[in-house]
């Protein structure tokens, strides 16, 4: 008694969860059809389409069948579109829209079978030909069947061209332009070698020459005059400064060592102010008098050379000149 009455509390539960998951699975499919309804008016085919077959996961219904297809005519995808087409007719043969569906299928077979035939029809157009333009100099610019406009390329380079005559202009500045007639074949490599010819009309750019071996020297000899001035200069200024330092305090202690130290700072000083007065001369001498070079003039390697640099004893200081004939 007691297995029978535990037999049916089980059938009982049974009862009461198989009712609980299909309700929930019918409103699961009524939000997906109701969303993909909204879609549709929307014209938003394809997220339609994604929750009208959401809805054939829950429930197992035709009417779905009708509206993927629907979708699918919609997206112009008629293959897809016939497959559920006639799935939904075969589900419901006496459907109320069966007429709609029947017009409906009739016309995309109608449109499937000509997009076929187009296809056979339809040339395929044959592949491009290779050209190489090798034309001297390089950097000519290179046009195609056109005179104006902007250049495809420059010398060397390999273009790509459909199949059939061209003409093809190189042209430089500074040389005459010229024209190559080539007839492309699908799928073959043309080259053109040719030379343009210079033009002697054109206006040449000359560059700036180098400068001259004179000039390179005489900026030399103008920078050592003006460092040999300043340096001279301030190195005179200090021993003078020194020497009457000296002569003031010999003055005051009568000292011979320092009259001595007075002597040397003044010679220097003094030897310095003829180097100072020696390197403004060789300074203003490169300025004035060291203009370019004439032809007529010119010098030859080792000979006419001449060298100006200070000299310094314990005693005194000043320049020594030497000269090569």
């Amino acid at each position: 008694m007691r297995f029978f009455f535990s037999v049916m509390l089980c059938l009982l539960s049974i009862a009461l969860v198989v009712p609980s998951a299909a309700a929930v699975d019918r409103e699961k499919a009524r939000a997906h059809y109701d969303q993909g309804e909204k879609y549709y008016r929307l014209g938003e085919f394809e997220n339609a389409l994604v929750e009208y077959k959401k809805v054939l996961e829950f429930v197992d219904s035709a009417e779905m069948y009708y509206n993927i297809g629907q979708c699918h005519r919609m997206l112009k995808e008629y293959e897809k579109a016939l497959f559920f087409y006639r799935r939904y007719l075969s589900q419901v043969p006496n459907a109320p829209n069966k007429e709609l569906v029947e017009k409906h299928i009739s016309a995309m077979t109608q449109e499937l079978e000509a997009q076929k035939k187009a296809q056979q029809d339809q040339v395929v157009p044959p592949g491009q030909g290779k050209v190489i333009v090798m034309v001297q100099p390089p950097g000519s610019l290179v046009w195609v069947d056109t005179f104006d406009g902007r250049h495809v390329g420059t010398t060397p380079t390999v273009l790509d061209l459909e199949p059939g005559p061209h003409v093809l202009l190189v042209k430089k500045d500074g040389f005459f332009k010229k024209t190559f007639p080539v007839t492309v074949k699908s799928r073959e490599l043309h080259t053109i070698e040719s030379q343009l010819e210079t033009d002697p009309d054109a206006i040449a750019v000359v560059a700036p020459p180098p400068p001259k071996n004179g000039d390179e020297g005489r900026s030399l000899w103008w920078w050592t005059g003006v460092a040999g001035t300043i340096l001279f200069g301030v190195g005179t200024g200090v021993f003078g400064y020194l020497a009457w330092s000296k002569n003031q305090d010999w003055k005051d202690t009568w000292d011979e060592q320092t009259r001595e130290d007075g002597r040397l700072y003044g010679n220097l000083a003094t030897g310095l102010a003829i180097a100072t007065v020696g390197f403004a001369a060789l300074t203003i001498w490169t300025s004035l008098f060291s203009g370019p070079d004439s032809p007529d003039k010119e010098k030859k390697p080792g000979h006419g050379a001449w060298l100006l640099s200070p000299s310094c004893s314990t005693s005194a200081c000043g320049l020594s000149l030497f000269l090569e004939f």
